[in-house]
């Protein structure tokens, strides 16, 4: 160990203030200067991917779940209860982490309560420079900020809605569509090139979805259920694809807040829960609605927000693809039957189409690297 024990502890005083010690501790300074080192390292799009894998994993018992809540509530007032819990964890987190630097002594000299009293302009723009508040929309970006967050209580209604009808594998289909939609809106939105080995794994992936699908006959009710959902999933993606270009300007944690509280906001006049099956809201449904709000939406938001600004929406979206398989995995597992030749090539595809991500999202990762060391030198 290069470091005393005394040395380490010091360190984690360097980093609850932020460095304030680092000048009287050389030690502390090579210490920090190695761990930078290391983190610049690290690629970022690797962060991007595992946190991509992660919202796949999150989001792929999120159906089943859903389906099991449209009995206590119903799909509008779920979407209601759903991001206006996520807009609580999201502003107990800012507050939180201002409590913590607060206290470390990092934000006194623009701390909100430092700023004149009466003066609610100084105090907002203190409490946005202290991180306890989001930074304000430019007024040249609030019209596509409003139709950006228009797309996430229209997806989630909508699917709310077709859920009644359709189940897992049967909403399965339109993972298979997800990486070809993103790959045309955005190359209609964005202006962006077609890659030529894009659409090959996206065409692999989407085609494995497909042969996860269990064929049957489909009654009125399906079919209807198959608009809704196939409109609820073009949402998603125009959602993904400006997303892609609000985060050139903002963060996505400001983003997130924002929107999280609009969509709550905006649907509290609906929020009527049944009385009747008042009964229903168990522990397990509570435990459900909880998994919903923080796992599925204010993490898995963040992460999608992450990897779509490190590595753009379309190879974000086909690493979720990876869902599809996930969830006939978790239901053959729930039934105790077992997988068909047409779906073990379904998953083989699927895997191949992630694997070929993967490769490809690394490989721009080094490219990148590469030219940024070669202009360095």
């Amino acid at each position: 160990m290069p470091f005393s024990v005394s040395v380490w502890t010091e360190f984690v005083v360097y980093l609850c203030t932020e460095g304030k010690t680092a000048r009287k501790m050389p030690d502390i300074n090579l210490c920090c200067a190695c761990i930078r080192k290391e983190e610049s390292g690290m690629d970022r799009h690797i962060k991007a991917l595992l946190g991509m894998m992660a919202v796949s994993l999150f989001w792929a018992p999120s159906f089943s779940v859903t389906k099991g809540l449209l009995a206590c509530a119903g799909p509008i007032s779920l979407v209601c209860l759903r991001f206006l819990l996520a807009a609580l964890t999201f502003t107990g987190y800012r507050l939180i982490r201002y409590l913590f630097r607060a206290s470390a002594g990092t934000v006194q000299d623009t701390a909100p309560h430092k700023a004149e009293a009466g003066s609610f302009g100084q105090a907002a723009e203190a409490g946005r420079a202290s991180g306890l508040l989001p930074a304000m929309i430019r007024k040249e970006d609030r019209a596509e900020f409003l139709l950006l967050t228009a797309m996430i209580p229209a997806h989630y209604v909508l699917s709310n809605i077709a859920s009644v009808t359709l189940d897992e594998t049967e909403s399965m289909m339109f993972s298979s569509f997800q990486g070809l939609l993103t790959l045309v809106i955005a190359s209609l939105l964005l202006n962006s090139k077609i890659r030529p080995f894009t659409s090959i794994y996206t065409g692999t992936a989407g085609v494995g979805a497909v042969l996860l699908m269990e064929f049957q006959p489909m009654t009125s009710a399906m079919k209807a259920g198959y608009v809704i959902m196939l409109t609820a999933m073009v949402m998603w993606v125009i959602y993904c694809v400006l997303l892609a270009r609000t985060l050139e300007r903002y963060s996505i944690q400001d983003i997130l807040f924002y929107q999280f509280w609009a969509v709550g906001i905006l649907f509290l006049p609906w929020l009527r829960v049944q009385g009747e099956m008042a009964g229903a809201w168990d522990a397990r449904a509570l435990l459900g609605m909880a998994y919903l709000a923080v796992c599925c939406t204010a993490m898995c938001f963040s992460l999608n927000g992450a990897g779509i600004r490190e590595i753009g929406p379309v190879p974000a979206s086909l690493v979720l693809i990876v869902g599809p398989a996930l969830v006939v995995i978790l239901k053959m597992l729930d039934t105790g039957g077992c997988l068909s030749m047409r779906q073990l090539v379904g998953i083989g595809l699927v895997i191949t189409g992630f694997v070929l991500v993967v490769l490809d999202v690394v490989g721009l990762g080094a490219e990148g690297r590469g030219e940024k060391e070669k202009g360095g030198r």
